[in-house]
């Protein structure tokens, strides 16, 4: 129903027409690339938010609800709910884009493939890693690789398979089948947590 802003920039700087453009808008569809959420508007426009170290969003009754020091970007929804972005180390972001223009966007133009999808397999990891010789750890948290394998994931998902995270990655490049198994089981029991 409406947007209030309470701080014109987090990381980045909330377009200034912001408010206006998703004022009287319908979600359509909530989803995800990578780590940015992607709220789609029937406008054909996306809210891009990515929640940072410490950033989050609630959804709180209207009446009950009382602004703290890091509401950022307050959201009126229609039936007297708030959806309120909250991020106290302001490493968060909020932006607007237009849907058919998302791939190209600035933070998300480079990123790798899903690590959960059909497009992550083997054979794709491979070839990757033979293009790569350093430590096998670092180049599978390549967010430009796949997407989403932190440094958390990536020591329990090496472990998982047996691989040391100094062997070079053009020599772990043999076990990408289980590499792609232990990643996908790593996220998966996460996610399932």
């Amino acid at each position: 129903a409406s947007v209030a802003l309470h701080r014109q920039a987090i990381r980045t700087p909330i377009p200034v027409d912001f408010a206006s453009k998703v004022a009287g808008r319908t979600v359509e569809n909530v989803r995800r690339r990578a780590k940015y959420l992607l709220i789609d508007l029937d406008s054909g426009q996306s809210i891009l938010a990515h929640l940072g170290m410490s950033g989050s969003f609630t959804v709180v009754k209207s009446v009950e609800f009382v602004l703290r020091k890091h509401d950022h970007v307050v959201f009126s929804l229609e039936g007297g709910l708030l959806m309120v972005f909250n991020d106290p180390r302001r490493f968060g972001v909020i932006d607007l884009l237009d849907r058919t223009e998302a791939a190209g966007h600035p933070l998300l133009k480079n990123l790798g493939i899903e690590p959960l999808s059909e497009d992550f397999t083997a054979g794709y990891l491979k070839e990757q890693l033979l293009r790569r010789s350093g430590p096998i750890k670092p180049v599978i948290m390549d967010q430009k690789l796949v997407v989403g394998v932190g440094n958390i994931y990536a020591s329990e998902s090496l472990y998982l398979c047996g691989v040391n995270p100094f062997l070079a990655a053009d020599k772990a490049a043999k076990k990408a089948p289980e590499l792609v198994a232990a990643i996908q089981a790593t996220l998966e029991a996460a996610i399932r947590s």
